[in-house]
């Protein structure tokens, strides 16, 4: 070619194109993630359930007793641990289905919390420069961990899932905002990924769903 490109990215090129046949090869996925200077990215560091079989169980308990009402812990927030169960539904990609994780209680307080921040969705982050599609016309808020003490047991509970310290769940560190979505008959929020080749090695690895 005329205008070829430099050495070091035709050879780094060929080195990813070699280890993407050879993934493939030894596992039958295609790899889809970061490949960078020194190479693919290291396994992730932090829990994954795993799912052997379609119909697999796994059981835990959380100490971050359900709420039953608004007021102070001593009186609200039951003193009963919450058992947890992951029922294996999927293996690739592979998921689970969790029943009983929220009180009744719990999930209105979403609701009544959420309510008054519920705009349009959209597409994007601010920082990014969100922007309104026709893919997306329900309505979102987001609540964060330090809303109320509902909120923050829900992050904590959330930890316990997932086996990940809960220092981690917050947004300036392994987790998101709290999405709320609300739809009416008609709208909707189309299927999309949450995760992509951003260029670093972090990527989202889990979406939990109330």
């Amino acid at each position: 070619p005329r205008f070829p490109a430099p050495r070091d990215l035709r050879e780094r090129t060929e080195r990813e194109l070699s280890f993407q046949a050879e993934y493939f090869n030894r596992t039958g996925i295609h790899w889809r993630h970061y490949y960078g200077p020194a190479g693919p990215r290291a396994p992730p560091t932090l829990f994954m359930w795993p799912a052997d079989e379609i119909g697999e169980v796994h059981s835990l308990v959380s100490n971050e007793g359900k709420w039953v009402c608004d007021g102070p812990a001593e009186e609200c927030q039951s003193q009963e641990s919450v058992p947890i169960e992951l029922e294996v539904v999927s293996l690739q990609p592979r998921a689970f289905i969790i029943p009983n994780f929220l009180s009744d209680f719990e999930v209105e307080e979403i609701k009544r919390l959420a309510e008054p921040g519920m705009v349009l969705s959209q597409v994007g982050d601010v920082a990014a420069g969100a922007f309104e599609s026709g893919t997306r016309t329900s309505r979102n808020a987001w609540l964060q961990r330090e809303t109320n003490q509902v909120t923050d047991t829900l992050f904590r509970r959330a930890a316990d899932l997932l086996q990940v310290d809960e220092a981690l769940l917050h947004r300036n560190r392994n987790a998101e905002d709290m999405q709320v979505v609300h739809y009416t008959h008609g709208q909707k929020y189309d299927s999309h990924h949450d995760w992509g080749v951003s260029g670093y090695p972090e990527s989202r690895f889990i979406t939990l769903l109330f």
